[in-house]
């Protein structure tokens, strides 16, 4: 948890603060943002309890799931990083 916490607070500071990427997004994009993620967590969790009952041990499943999301994470964090540097030019000006 720490370290995770680490990482997101130094991404927040570096590129959001950093690299002044709130001027590129618009409320409404900030707002809505959150929610592909906990659509993609509701799939998961549906997903994951089908799989542990199929299979009879949490074990697995949860590597499994665990692996997925870290691929997801960082592929949209990459992503993120690349759209941010694409529209680095701050919309005001």
């Amino acid at each position: 948890m720490l370290a995770l916490f680490i990482s997101h607070g130094v991404s927040f500071y570096a590129n959001f603060l950093g690299r002044r990427e709130y001027h590129s997004r618009t409320m409404k994009d900030q707002m809505t943002e959150p929610y592909k993620r906990i659509v993609f967590m509701h799939v998961a969790i549906i997903f994951g309890g089908g799989l542990t009952l199929a299979t009879g041990s949490p074990g697995p499943v949860l590597l499994l799931l665990i692996a997925i999301k870290t691929f997801v994470d960082i592929r949209a964090h990459l992503k993120e990083r690349a759209a941010a540097t694409m529209s680095s030019t701050p919309k005001y000006e």
